[in-house]
């Protein structure tokens, strides 16, 4: 998003062998000489070793405990060096800003992985060479890094750069899961208008959902519903949710309402986890769309068309400006069937798209409605103020208060106008904190319409209409 927002491009490296370049561990570590070691001495060197001796660990070895703590040190002490004087922000130790001749720059680390947003290729490559020569040992004739040029993929993430914007997918990872479980081709009678591709689940699936509990794994009635589906419903479920979380919002409501039943799920609740599966197969190539502020005019156009804007409906609340910290909140009122618990969803977009989304079940019992969105603004309360922590210090600080909308009148009055009610006298004094982040110029509450809330979509099931409005827009679409 920041990378759109400073017209940038990201490339992409690789730091090869990453624990064989890292110091070696704190306590001194010795090895037994084994067979194969032996050797390969013998044949590299002509002379047999003396196998009473132990070798010297003079590197982090993969395996050892210490190994990824050595490698987390050792990178960002070369990063935050003077060569770029890289500085990872606080509450999230992969993201970096840094300057480079002069240049602001910003890196996303996973691991040795590298994701990097600069204003030319020129840049990218001067930034990775220096890190590789910094990794670099004495006995190397080259650095130990690899330059990807520009980037197409994170960790399982397709990223698309397109002219006018960038877009993150799975489509890939989507495609592997699918031929896994031999999903990948569409069955003859299958819909297949791809401008209605269906919801993950049906509307009125949750009394369904609650009201039909499954055998507890590992009994035999259980191994008969894995053996008829062909399908583990755990494995199955941890492969959806990694789609959830990297850049598919739309399937969040019906994943995590899902792995309540992970442990004994039925027959309708793996239908249910298939037909999801089915849903991505269907919309594998939607995304998150982050749009640049300027057209790079030597990237491709974009193939996606944008989705259209109904007219007859109320006009969907814009940011002051393209580096605004916009946020969305909602909550469905005790649609947990169990104990009555409700469902807090919240969004915040960035650079035309969302860029942290959450959906969850609530920790306590609301007994109405305000209650239930009151509960829900204070998780995003806190989640805004994480957010503008961030982007603070990448240099995008919030110069005003983060708005946050919201389709419930009351809720925003607790919070702006500090209006209590007969309604709210029983609830937990620490959740009126949100009311001094008000104050304090960190969050506004402001009403928007339900019908055009898209957190509405991370709250509860949805019919095509409504799920296709709401999770289009999370997804920069329009």
């Amino acid at each position: 998003a920041i990378a759109m927002i400073m017209s940038y491009r990201i490339y992409g490296g690789d730091a090869k062998d990453a624990y064989a370049h890292s110091p070696p561990p704190e306590r001194p570590t010795f090895v037994a000489i084994d067979d194969a070691y032996a050797e390969w001495y013998e044949a590299r060197f002509g002379t047999p070793i003396d196998r009473s001796m132990v070798l010297p660990v003079q590197h982090a070895l993969q395996g050892h405990p210490e190994s990824g703590r050595i490698w987390e040190h050792h990178i960002n002490h070369l990063l935050c060096s003077s060569e770029f004087q890289f500085r990872s922000t606080t509450h999230d130790r992969s993201i970096y800003r840094g300057d480079f001749q002069g240049t602001p720059i910003f890196l996303l680390r996973q691991v040795d992985d590298f994701a990097l947003a600069v204003p030319s290729e020129d840049v990218a490559k001067a930034v990775f060479a220096t890190i590789g020569k910094l990794l670099q040992l004495p006995s190397e004739k080259e650095p130990p890094f690899s330059y990807l040029g520009l980037l197409h993929d994170f960790n399982g993430v397709d990223v698309h750069q397109f002219r006018d914007r960038t877009v993150l997918s799975c489509a890939t990872y989507i495609d592997r899961v699918l031929r896994t479980h031999m999903w990948d081709t569409p069955s003859a009678n299958e819909h297949a208008d791809s401008t209605k591709p269906g919801t993950p689940i049906p509307a009125d699936s949750i009394p369904a959902m609650y009201s039909t509990p499954g055998p507890a794994e590992g009994t035999p009635d259980h191994e008969h519903l894995v053996q008829r589906h062909g399908f583990s419903f755990r494995s199955l479920l941890g492969e959806l949710m990694y789609a959830y979380i990297t850049c598919r919002p739309d399937i969040g409501y019906a994943v995590v309402t899902l792995s309540k039943f992970a442990s004994s799920p039925s027959d309708f609740h793996f239908q249910m986890l298939k037909k999801i599966a089915k849903y991505l197969r269907r919309t594998k190539h939607w995304g998150i769309h982050f749009h640049r502020s300027i057209d790079d005019p030597t990237l491709p156009l974009c193939p996606h068309e944008h989705a259209s804007v109904d007219a007859s409906l109320p006009p969907f609340p814009q940011p002051e400006s393209v580096s605004q910290l916009t946020g969305f909140v909602d909550a469905a009122h005790a649609n947990d069937l169990r104990q009555r618990r409700s469902t807090t969803g919240f969004a915040f977009m960035f650079a035309g798209a969302c860029i942290s989304y959450k959906c969850k079940t609530q920790s306590l019992t609301a007994t109405s409605s305000t209650e239930a969105e009151f509960y829900a603004t204070v998780s995003a309360g806190k989640h805004a103020r994480y957010l503008r922590s961030i982007l603070s210090e990448l240099g995008f600080a919030q110069a005003t208060a983060t708005p946050l909308y919201c389709d419930n009148q009351s809720a925003i009055n607790m919070i702006n106008s500090r209006i209590p009610t007969d309604r709210s006298r029983h609830i937990l004094i620490q959740y009126f904190a949100v009311q001094d982040w008000k104050e304090h110029g960190d969050i506004i509450l402001r009403h928007i319409p339900g019908i055009i809330n898209p957190a509405d979509d991370l709250t509860k099931p949805l019919g095509w209409v409504l799920h296709s409005r709401h999770c289009r827009r999370l997804m920069g679409h329009f």
